[in-house]
């Protein structure tokens, strides 16, 4: 069935102008992320572009199909933007530009000095095909790990829309369609227009579910993280270290975790200032950042005390970790306020075990081998009912 172009337009207009205003709000709420103003632009400049098609009746025809091309073509550099933005890939780079003139240059040509229709609407696809590729191709750069389902639909998207106005190429190419008359009511003039309508109405909401994801994510990171450090904070370390104690159970698995507790942080509080306090804190949690594997949680406890788990660790190896960690701590010196500050570490740590079926039992026993080493004089790491530590013990070269 062949529906009405000059319908099918208007529809297309009504729906991107709405998207607009959608998108205009939702940056207003979301000011971080910039995509959404480029989004918005996508579809004013949209609307603007097939409004300027129907105004054919009252306005002259030559400069309102320059006006027209132009603003539908900014539409699609529009488009680019938001996704490299939403990406984080950066501004466009000023060669984008050079397509758009060229294209409107041809348009120009063929609309002014060599009338033809045929050519001119090939100019069109060709450009509007060639930077929907482009969207499409960004999205594809994405590691396959980050590609969700949203992301993957707006790909298809993209491809769908290369599809219809490469098909509409060819169809002009070929001969198969012949009319000169833009609104004709011609075949592949409603697949165009009714694929403008869907592409109005199903890219923005791709769009919109992948803006949603990312604030999601984003909501999910900081509920989970401790502000100051950037780790994990106490809920979502408890939670996840829960997981896999049970899981090492079930598998008759190993895993050991370690308690560490900054040495007289009090005082450091107290005679350089919480500016310092935090800038050890932070000292300490990108060397925790460094020195531990992926497969390893850390987390800022509370207060001055850290929290590890170590998966397919035994003791004797994590008590090798606990003396590199120690042996770096005091030996940095943490910059505050043009005071070089430093202290040392405390740490307790325990393996699991036949006697210990549960988190907090294992959190338990660290924490009485770590005041038990408080107790003998800070600055030393041990293993739960094992002997302490001595501060001056040598560094194993595997844990260095």
């Amino acid at each position: 069935m062949v529906l009405d172009t000059q319908t099918l337009i208007l529809v297309a207009a009504g729906l991107a102008a709405s998207v607009a205003g959608v998108f205009a709000l939702a940056w207003r709420q979301h000011p971080g992320i910039p995509a959404l103003r480029y989004w918005s632009w996508t579809y004013l400049l949209n609307a603007l572009g097939l409004l300027l098609i129907l105004a054919r009746d009252t306005v002259p025809v030559k400069p309102l199909l320059i006006a027209s091309n132009a603003s539908v073509g900014l539409a699609a550099i529009a488009l680019l933007a938001a996704s490299r933005s939403f990406l984080g890939r950066g501004p466009l780079h000023r060669l984008v530009w050079l397509p758009f003139i060229l294209a409107i240059s041809g348009i120009f040509y063929f609309t002014y000095i060599d009338i033809n229709f045929v050519t001119r609407v090939m100019i069109s696809s060709t450009y509007l095909g060639g930077m929907a590729l482009w969207v499409a191709v960004e999205h594809l750069r994405q590691p396959a790990a980050e590609q969700t389902a949203p992301m993957r639909a707006m790909i298809a998207l993209m491809l769908l829309h290369v599809a219809v106005h490469g098909g509409r190429v060819v169809s002009f190419a070929t001969g198969w369609t012949t009319s000169a008359d833009l609104l004709a009511p011609t075949l592949i003039q409603t697949i165009v227009f009714y694929e403008a309508c869907l592409f109005v109405v199903l890219v923005p909401i791709v769009c919109l579910v992948m803006t949603a994801e990312r604030l999601q994510r984003h909501l999910r990171h900081t509920a989970s993280t401790d502000s100051l450090t950037g780790l994990m904070n106490r809920r979502a370390f408890l939670e996840e270290s829960d997981r896999r104690f049970r899981q090492a159970r079930r598998s008759q698995g190993t895993i050991t975790l370690m308690l560490i507790d900054i040495d007289h942080f009090k005082a450091v509080n107290d005679r350089h200032g919480h500016g310092a306090g935090d800038a050890v804190l932070i000292g300490l949690a990108r060397l925790l950042d460094v020195s531990l594997r992926r497969s390893d949680l850390a987390c800022r406890y509370g207060g001055d005390e850290f929290c590890v788990l170590l998966p397919d660790t035994g003791a004797a190896a994590a008590l090798r970790v606990a003396e590199t960690l120690r042996a770096r701590f005091s030996g940095a010196g943490f910059q505050s306020a043009g005071e070089t500050v430093g202290t040392t570490l405390s740490i307790g740590i325990a393996e699991n075990g036949p006697s210990v079926d549960t988190l907090e039992g294992l959190i338990s026993r660290a924490d009485a081998a770590l005041y038990r080493m408080k107790r003998a004089g800070r600055n030393r790491a041990a293993i739960s009912e094992d002997v302490p530590v001595a501060a001056n013990l040598a560094i194993p070269q595997s844990a260095c």
